[in-house]
């Protein structure tokens, strides 16, 4: 299988590169770093020539950072992900894969979280991705297309970047903790996240390209857990000494996320192989290794 992964230089882009090299399928990158933009309709269809599956991954994808930028949000993230299903249709590629998220649930108030649960969309960057959705099945509906939408809950692991504006809490939490470094949690830390991690996330990608099962997935572990939490733990895997200290909660910040994955255990037969501290500690050796 020869798979065209567009955000393949990002941070589960490169992880799932080296997952799907190391199984044998041939991968070709398509990605903005290397001069390659999904808002480019020719040469998003150029690319996908000869190829047999698709793995949309590009898109602007920090929810503060999309809220400065409505309109190239939308013309990334919706035109763009549109181009990839015209390119998908035009070369007769029936196998797609695309990232969503699990920001467009927003403020719910059942756990876990289903698929059919209703929508509640509080930013930009979730009404792009549901957009995107909603084309795909348009797209599957008109055109037959076969297509797999995973919303991706919190991914954490080796390769992300603490450096970035908007940078994840764990990353941050990480780079501070082995640095001795103050971690700093917005309100009292009792917010709750359903975390991943990027292998397995990598291998759930890779599960849905071999089995097809043209649905709409949560991609997540199941399990929530609470920032401070979090915080305790990466300082006590860490032998960190750092301090934990806490700030006025940020606006738009959702209070509780833990995701029902019952569909894509039985859609893909997966089930999240890293325990959380299994993942931080690899996360962690990643980051000391780094720097």
């Amino acid at each position: 299988m020869k798979v065209l992964v567009t955000g393949g230089s990002g941070f589960i882009g490169t992880n799932l590169r080296n997952l799907l090299a190391q199984s044998n399928r041939a991968v070709q990158n398509y990605d903005f770093v290397e001069g390659k933009d999904i808002r480019n309709a020719p040469q998003i269809s150029d690319f996908s020539k000869d190829v047999d599956a698709i793995v949309h991954l590009a898109a602007l994808v920090r929810v503060a950072e999309c809220e400065l930028k409505p309109r190239e949000t939308l013309e990334t993230n919706l035109i763009g992900t549109q181009n990839v299903l015209e390119a998908a249709r035009m070369n007769d590629i029936n196998n797609l894969v695309f990232a969503s998220s699990a920001a467009i649930y927003g403020v719910q108030d059942k756990f876990p979280i289903p698929e059919d649960a209703k929508l509640n969309p509080c930013s930009i960057y979730a009404y792009s991705k549901i957009a995107a959705e909603e084309l795909i099945d348009l797209y599957r509906k008109s055109y037959g297309l076969t297509a797999t939408c995973l919303r991706i809950f919190n991914v954490f692991g080796q390769g992300q970047d603490s450096k970035l504006p908007y940078a994840a809490a764990i990353p941050i939490f990480i780079e501070r903790a082995l640095k001795g470094q103050d971690l700093v949690i917005y309100g009292r830390g009792k917010q709750t996240r359903d975390f991943i991690y990027v292998k397995d996330v990598a291998e759930a990608i890779a599960l849905a390209l071999d089995k097809k099962p043209n649905q709409t997935l949560n991609l997540a572990s199941g399990k929530d857990i609470s920032v401070l939490d979090i915080a305790e733990t990466i300082k006590k895997l860490a032998n960190s000494k750092s301090e934990i200290k806490f700030e006025q909660p940020r606006a738009g910040d959702i209070q509780n996320s833990c995701a029902d994955i019952t569909k894509l255990k039985l859609a893909l037969g997966f089930s999240p192989k890293y325990g959380l501290e299994d993942g931080l500690k690899e996360t962690i050796k990643w980051f000391e290794k780094k720097n």
